[in-house]
């Protein structure tokens, strides 16, 4: 009786470490999508007002690129350590 106790409880640890495998799993992927989504969002928005402000003032194109690319740069940043997060969590998982 004692020994089938301790199987039923180590059953019940091996299940919950599976469990909670999966969940990391999961949320490896919501943080990867969620920075893939982010970062086209960000970068979309940042070119468009790139190209808004070269379409009114020609004369500033390089000026405005030049920021353009810095800007891109800032917005990449967060999906790059989603991504590392993401897989900490599967390395964890």
């Amino acid at each position: 009786k004692r020994f089938q106790e301790s199987v039923l409880h180590l059953k019940s640890w091996i299940a919950w470490i599976l469990i909670m495998s999966a969940l990391a799993l999961i949320g490896a992927g919501l943080a990867a999508a969620g920075a893939a989504i982010g970062g086209a969002i960000g970068n979309s928005l940042v070119i468009s007002k790139m190209l808004e402000g070269m379409a009114r003032q020609p004369e500033l194109s390089n000026q405005l690129r030049s920021n353009m690319f810095i800007g891109i740069g800032l917005v990449e940043a967060t999906p790059i350590l989603a991504i590392v997060v993401s897989f900490l969590l599967v390395a964890k998982g």
